[in-house]
């Protein structure tokens, strides 16, 4: 936000190039509170006078608060029009495009800002978080790899790298990285759990525990390091851990597929089935692919879903049983 009000001071300080009456709206815009406001005092600014890129951007931003996301895009881009070289609006608008799950569109947004600045660690990372989504693991870690070049000091870029690894080689690289994030922010507890999911998918689980339990001595209220620690505790076959965990992941985040899908699987496993259906239940509610079966295990493992062999083949007994 910093840059966008720099952007508007420095139009303002040059009414010569604006009529006073364009002015007048555009100052009255940026002074509004009220997101309504804003958007009619901008299209006034523009209707008075020559298009004004600053107007279009600050429409667009207030369009965005509003959730008019693809009226957002649009004025971005009319801003672009008139003024292709500011940086400014392509992360503004790629980061709209990426919210609105358009990542290819946000990745050209952001390749767009490097081409403008080389040097620009965050548009480094921005483009490295759309890619890893749309499976680009290498692309991903490229970029991570080239944010941490330009500027080490964003410890959790060495988090999200790790994370990536984790996607393609295992436990190649990626606990080395997100070791090194913990011990740039130790007080973070994201590190931890996504440290303990790497040692979970190696099988070091006595790691994995201590790593999650810390993640929640941090942060007690942290559903994914419960709903992980779970995890680990039915993998282990230590069901009523499990199960605990599982639970306490939920007061937290009802709505949380994995700790609703593995409670079933939990319960399926200790043979109450009338437990494991209602949860299976919820998972569906959740996520409606999961009406498939293990078809729909296997359309959710396309996106960021991961499932062991283990997993699948209890799921798909427990699919078959509680049809």
């Amino acid at each position: 936000m910093k840059a966008k009000g720099l952007l508007l001071i420095s139009i303002v300080l040059i009414p010569m190039m604006m009529s006073a009456q364009n002015v007048k709206w555009l100052k009255k815009g940026l002074d509004a509170k009220d997101p309504k406001k804003k958007i009619e005092y901008f299209t006034k600014s523009i209707e008075k006078s020559e298009a004004s890129d600053v107007a279009y951007f600050n429409r667009g931003s207030a369009k965005y608060d509003l959730k008019d996301y693809q009226g957002a895009i649009s004025d971005y881009s009319k801003a672009i029009t008139i003024n292709p070289k500011d940086a400014v609006t392509y992360y503004f608008r790629g980061n709209v495009k990426y919210k609105i799950k358009d990542y290819q569109g946000a990745i050209d947004d952001y390749t767009k800002i490097i081409e403008l600045n080389p040097k620009d660690a965050v548009a480094y990372i921005n483009r490295g978080k759309a890619k890893r989504i749309l499976h680009d693991y290498q692309g991903a870690i490229a970029d991570y790899t080239k944010a941490i070049k330009i500027d080490p000091g964003y410890a959790f870029t060495y988090n999200n790298r790790g994370n990536t690894k984790n996607e393609i080689k295992g436990n190649q690289g990626s606990i080395a990285d997100i070791t090194f994030y913990i011990s740039l922010d130790a007080n973070n507890p994201s590190g931890y759990n996504s440290r303990g999911v790497c040692y979970t998918i190696v099988l070091k689980y006595e790691q994995a525990i201590a790593d999650f339990n810390k993640a929640i001595s941090i942060k007690s209220d942290y559903p994914s390091a419960y709903a992980n620690l779970g995890y680990v505790y039915m993998q282990q076959r230590k069901t009523d851990l499990a199960v605990n965990n599982f639970n306490q992941c939920l007061k937290i985040d009802g709505k949380n597929l994995f700790a609703n899908l593995d409670l079933a699987i939990v319960y399926y496993m200790k043979g109450n089935l009338q437990e494991s259906k209602k949860y299976l239940g919820i998972a569906k509610s959740i996520e409606p692919r999961l009406s498939k079966g293990i078809d729909g295990i296997t359309d959710l493992e396309k996106g960021d879903y991961y499932w062991t062999d283990k997993d699948k083949k209890n799921l798909k007994k427990m699919f078959v049983v509680l049809k």
